[in-house]
């Protein structure tokens, strides 16, 4: 609390400034030696609580007391001062408006009992103001609620005739203007998620947003929306009078809010005034810590708002998927757009073939390139955009079907269907690609081996018949031309080669094991039809004759034996 002592004898200002002190540490106290230089400074310092003598010179106490009560433009309590008992200076200081009346020297109790008194009504003053604060704040928010409402309900076309009159005669929108409405979007890392995941990562952990059944003033949400919603008003007010109401739209992870905008004139004419105040909003973001953008979409001119209103804010709302096109940038004007529908000049077909290649690189080329031809420098539909994206891969995925790439195809579509912006959409893309073409490559990989393995195992069986590359290559299906370059990526060697060595590993088994058989019955029994021709492949494979090769094994069991 301030205090003020007005005193001509210093001692006694002292003195009095010392009780104050004690009683109450910390309060501020001023000092005058009379009435004049008092007035002048209660005007600057503004204390709460006056104590002055009555007798001084140049102004006595209580014509200051008069004084205050006509100059300040505030009003303290004044308590009077006095060594003289006298009723008619306490008659005339209650009568002037005097808070209390003291004799000197003071009672620190006395004193005590005026300063409690004093807390008292400036504490139920506080409270008093606290409420009436409270409840013209209430009433504001009230009729701003209702005035919402109507606007809501007007711009939607839900007014009955009576209410729309109502609406319309109170002069809100009247004059040339636009409606904007504008949207808060999370930032493009967080685009990838479902609607749910942008709610739990993003706008509803960052402020409160109600549910989209019922309009809500922006104070029953944050402190931080409603220091967006102000510097969205700020910013259209630049621009003429302006309505702002906070929207709850049905895809409400997205607080939307709405803007009624009397130019006064043509809009055109301060369109890149405007486009330029919403940009500058940018900051606010920041301000507040969120990473997003704010969008915003302006409809159709209206020469008069009261017959206009609705459509400009239905051309808004037409222009505000748009802004999924970088090109756009953050604002969009209804009247810049020229919609088309869009054509996708990419198939299936073409990108499996990229895939089955290995070209990855080709097929996410291709794909970019048909997509950003077909979003048409940002004038095709978006929605139209993503489901023809989207019904591309679902095709894609049907054609290699059994091959893995549903999942990667259900989650892309997850993605493409929630993603806020058109890079984002190509990114979503590339990956999904490059993931199909790993995976194609694993897959293809996988079945070459088994395909060479079941063929390894299918010569290891039949050496002995009249094995060629054409007839393997039929059983499993393959060109032979291909099947012939499969079999040497897989194994390093031709198919001739493989099936030499199996049938000389065969031959040497059959001259080791003392069956006694004949050269001829070996050879034939290796898949040799030639016997001649079994000798010189055995001699050239292992380095000796067949004979020789027998000779040297009976030696070898003979050794054993005698070493045993």
């Amino acid at each position: 609390m301030k205090f003020m002592i007005v005193d001509d004898e210093p001692r006694h200002r002292r003195g009095m400034a010392g009780m104050l002190l004690a009683s109450r540490p910390g309060c501020e106290v001023f000092t005058a030696g009379d009435g004049a230089k008092a007035l002048e400074m209660a005007g600057i310092d503004r204390p709460e609580v006056i104590f002055t003598d009555i007798r001084m010179p140049q102004m006595d106490g209580l014509t200051f007391l008069r004084r205050a009560n006509e100059a300040l433009p505030y009003k303290p309590r004044i308590v009077m001062l006095s060594a003289y008992n006298l009723f008619e200076y306490a008659q005339e200081a209650l009568r002037h408006g005097a808070f209390d009346y003291l004799l000197k020297p003071v009672d620190v109790d006395k004193l005590g009992e005026v300063l409690e008194r004093l807390e008292h009504i400036y504490r139920e003053e506080r409270e008093a103001r606290a409420r009436t604060m409270a409840l013209e704040k209430q009433m504001t928010a009230a009729s701003l609620a209702h005035q919402g409402r109507l606007m809501q309900q007007w711009l939607s076309g839900s007014l009955s005739l009576e209410e729309e009159q109502s609406w319309l005669s109170a002069g809100i929108v009247d004059g040339p203007g636009v409606v904007i409405v504008s949207e808060l979007e999370p930032a493009s890392g967080d685009g990838s998620g479902s609607a749910t995941e942008h709610s739990d990562r993003g706008m509803s952990t960052w402020f409160h947003v109600p549910s989209p059944d019922t309009y809500t003033e922006p104070r029953s949400a944050s402190l931080t929306a409603d220091r967006l919603h102000q510097a969205l008003k700020r910013a259209c007010s630049a621009f003429g009078k302006a309505l702002t109401i906070a929207w709850d739209a049905a895809d409400w992870t997205r607080p939307r809010w709405v803007t009624i905008l009397h130019t006064g004139t043509s809009s055109g004419e301060k369109r890149e005034d405007i486009r330029r105040g919403l940009m500058s909003l940018q900051g606010e973001l920041t301000a507040v810590g969120y990473s997003g953008r704010w969008v915003h979409a302006i409809g159709e001119e209206c020469v008069d708002l009261a017959e206009g209103g609705p459509q400009s804010y239905r051309t808004a709302l037409a222009a505000l998927p748009y802004l999924f096109y970088d090109q756009h940038g953050a604002i969009l004007f209804h009247s810049e757009l020229l919609p088309i529908h869009p054509v996708l000049m990419c198939s299936a077909a073409e990108l499996l073939d990229l895939l089955n290649a290995s070209d990855t690189e080709g097929a996410k080329e291709l794909c970019r390139t048909a997509v950003t031809t077909m979003s048409a420098d940002g004038m095709a539909e978006p929605q139209s955009v993503k489901d023809q994206t989207c019904l591309l891969l679902l095709k894609l995925a049907d054609s290699k079907s059994g091959w893995g790439m549903n999942p990667l195809t259900e989650e892309a579509v997850r993605q493409i269907r929630t993603c806020r912006r058109f890079g984002e959409l190509l990114e979503i893309l590339d990956s999904v690609l490059e993931q199909m073409g790993v995976t194609l490559k694993e897959q293809k990989k996988s079945k070459r081996e088994l395909v060479i393995d079941s063929c390894l195992e299918l010569m290891r069986e039949r050496y002995m018949e009249d094995l060629s590359l054409e007839s393997v290559a039929e059983s499993f299906r393959f060109n032979p031309s291909y099947f012939s370059t499969l079999f040497k990526e897989a194994t390093g060697r031709s198919f001739s080669d493989v099936l030499i060595e199996i049938r000389m590993r065969k031959a040497e088994e059959l001259l080791r094991d003392g069956s006694g058989l004949k050269v001829y019955e070996i050879a034939e029994r290796c898949g040799f039809r030639d016997t001649k021709y079994f000798s010189r492949s055995f001699k050239k494979h292992v380095g000796v004759t067949p004979e020789a090769y027998r000779h040297w094994a009976g030696q070898q069991k003979s050794g054993e034996g005698r070493s045993r």
